[in-house]
């Protein structure tokens, strides 16, 4: 079950926590949870207690929300969103995996390191349509999922073949 998190409805990890306890066998996905509002190491430690408590059911598909969500409803700048995105990456990706964090950017720095053993590393996935966002996905994640879109995007509009992702997300638990 994928489903998106909308900023007037509860908070979706949490939603997705309950359903992968109370429904056995449920796989489920964030499509797509926005990064503006959170911190990469909060999500990592979120997103690795729903993978531990579904033991691995979790999917985590994550992207830069709307621009008039950012700045009228969040009162946030909307600016340079594949820098923010790769610098998101460089935090959250590190803690999934296990390891930890140190990134400093422009727009985000994390640095630290969770202790949530046995927690199944969760694929991340980009939410994409942009020829720049889709090399990211490309690059750095185990794909790319898109949201309200109302038809795939056009050649012209899509990235050239992405190369192989440079980091692989573990596929085993933690000790």
């Amino acid at each position: 079950m994928w489903t998106a998190q909308l900023p007037h409805e509860p908070d979706l990890l949490t939603t997705l926590a309950v359903a992968v306890r109370e429904v056995d066998g449920i796989e489920v996905g964030t499509g797509v949870l926005p990064i503006q509002v959170q911190h990469p190491m909060l999500l990592a430690q979120r997103a690795l207690t729903v993978s531990l408590l579904s033991g691995g059911r979790l999917a985590l598909g994550i992207g830069m929300s709307h621009r008039p969500v950012v700045e009228n409803v969040w009162g946030m700048r909307w600016e340079r969103p594949v820098r923010q995105m790769s610098e998101f990456l460089d935090g959250l990706l590190p803690l999934l995996g296990g390891e930890p964090a140190d990134a400093a950017g422009e727009f985000t720095t994390t640095r630290g390191r969770l202790k949530i053993p046995d927690a199944p590393t969760p694929p991340v996935y980009l939410a994409a349509l942009g020829p720049q966002m889709l090399r990211l996905a490309g690059r750095r994640t185990s794909g790319t999922i898109t949201w309200m879109t109302a038809r795939a995007p056009s050649p012209s509009t899509s990235a050239p073949p992405c190369a192989p992702p440079q980091r692989t997300p573990a596929t085993t638990s933690r000790s």
